[in-house]
């Protein structure tokens, strides 16, 4: 007599993996743990290399693969959440299956094992293309998996944001519980960078539908000796042609509650160098260019 493959429901398999990992065999979860918890559920979460991330197929069956842990020191994603959050990132390709999952179910988990230890997130999960979350999560070891780059079409980078979770930790099984928010809490650094990305990508692109993202409404900008209304800085932009060669780099960022400074070093910007000084302030959970001012480097000679 032939037997049917005893194919496992979903709620099985996680089960399953869930008993591997650890969980489900401690007892009664506490209904609340404490703050010396939290710390070191975070801690554990910083040390793995490697997280394994869980999404839900079409047929309902969790998806398990092993992917870079961003929340890592070593990563340059790391600096984009705050420390004692435990929002993560994650990159990915444009073509793989887990992006197809996540467009029907953006429900998703993360799981980090170190020893005997381990820590389950379950939360959200948003897919992020735009050029300037590339550009700020980017670590030249990616090269290795395939991305030529930072702008890479291939990229693309997934924001997750934990509503609960659960660490084995002392011997037990520990509930997590946090505070339901619209995103990940990043920090103010890593919003201004994201701005200036932003500001930099139109020239770039030569386009100022792009750059005024990063301006505030009612910003000024210093091309000479008064200040003039950002609109005209869109407009020499989009009478340019792309910068496509232009680099920079972000020599100094202070904040100050909701206001902000910043100094940029471009390099290769229409041919010339250029130091620009910024001042921005905090609107919701963005920052805008209120000001702008410029100098152009003389030529080497």
């Amino acid at each position: 007599m032939k037997h049917k493959p005893n194919r496992l429901k979903p709620a099985t398999l996680t089960v399953l993996c869930l008993g591997l990992a650890g969980f489900g065999v401690a007892g009664k979860a506490a209904d609340s743990a404490s703050e010396e918890m939290y710390k070191a559920a975070h801690a554990h979460q910083i040390k793995p290399v490697l997280v394994m991330v869980g999404t839900i197929d079409e047929d309902g069956f969790p998806q398990i693969r092993a992917m870079s842990n961003l929340r890592n020191p070593a990563h340059s994603a790391s600096k984009l959440v705050n420390a004692d959050d435990f929002a993560a990132y994650a990159i990915t390709n444009a073509d793989t299956e887990k992006l197809k999952h996540l467009a029907k179910n953006p429900t998703m988990t993360m799981y980090y094992q170190d020893g005997a230890q381990g820590l389950l997130l379950m939360g959200q999960t948003e897919v992020l293309s735009d050029a300037a979350t590339r550009r700020a999560v980017w670590d030249e070891g990616f090269r290795r998996l395939g991305y030529s780059g930072p702008d890479d079409p291939k990229l693309m980078v997934l924001r997750f944001t934990p509503t609960h979770g659960k660490f084995y930790y002392q011997g037990k099984q520990n509930h997590l519980t946090f505070p339901q928010k619209a995103g990940p809490v990043v920090s103010e650094r890593a919003a201004i960078e994201k701005t200036i990305a932003t500001y930099v990508e139109g020239h770039r692109q030569g386009k100022s539908e792009i750059m005024k993202a990063a301006f505030h409404p009612s910003a000024l900008v210093y091309l000479g000796p008064k200040a003039e209304p950002a609109q005209l800085l869109f407009d020499l932009t989009d009478g340019l042609l792309p910068s496509t060669g232009l680099t920079y780099e972000i020599a100094a960022i202070n904040v100050f509650e909701t206001v902000g400074m910043a100094r940029v070093e471009l390099f290769n910007c229409y041919g010339h160098r250029y130091t620009d000084m910024f001042t921005l302030v905090k609107t919701g959970d963005d920052w805008k260019i209120t000001c702008k001012v410029s100098y152009r480097h003389p030529e080497a000679k």
